[in-house]
C-alpha cells in the first residue's frame, strides 16, 4: 500500500500509514529496535524504502533530470529510505509518544526546509552567520 501512494503523489498518506502501523504493532516493534547487526530493524526499514523508491524512480527514470550527474536514482532512493529509517527508530526508541501523524507531519517539515531554513527558524544562527 505504502508504494502505490507514492506512485500517486500521496507522500503524506504514505508516511501516515507507516507510523500507524508501526503504532498498531508497537509491542512488537518496541523488541525488534533492540535487535542489532545483520537483519537489523533499521537495516530491514532502510532496505524496504528504498526498493520501493527505486522501484518507482525507475519508472520515471526518463523524467529525471538532474545538474548533478553523480546524483542517480540509488542515491536518491537511499538518502530518503536512510533519513525515513532514522526518524522511524528513533521515535520507537522515545516510544513512540508523538503521535504518527504528527510525526508524517514531522519527516514532511525536515524534508522540505534545508538545514540552514531549520536553524535560522529555531534561532540558532541568522542568514549573516551561515556559511560553510
Amino acid at each position: 500500500p505504502v508504494g502505490i501512494l507514492l506512485q500517486h503523489g500521496m507522500i503524506k498518506e504514505a508516511l501516515v500509514l507507516i507510523f500507524e502501523k508501526i503504532y498498531e504493532d508497537r509491542d512488537f516493534y518496541r523488541q525488534a529496535v533492540k535487535m542489532e547487526g545483520q537483519n537489523s530493524l533499521t537495516e530491514i526499514i532502510e532496505k524496504s524504502i528504498h526498493e520501493i523508491l527505486l522501484q518507482i524512480l525507475t519508472v520515471k527514470d526518463q523524467e529525471m533530470k538532474t545538474r548533478y550527474p553523480w546524483l542517480d536514482k540509488n542515491m536518491i532512493s537511499a538518502y530518503y529510505a536512510n533519513s525515513l529509517a532514522y526518524i522511524v527508530i528513533l521515535w520507537i526508541r522515545i516510544d513512540m509518544k508523538v503521535p504518527p501523524a504528527d510525526m508524517a507531519d514531522i519527516y514532511r517539515y525536515v524534508g522540505q526546509h534545508s538545514m540552514e531554513d531549520v536553524l535560522q527558524e529555531f534561532g540558532r544562527i541568522s542568514p549573516e552567520e551561515f556559511t560553510i
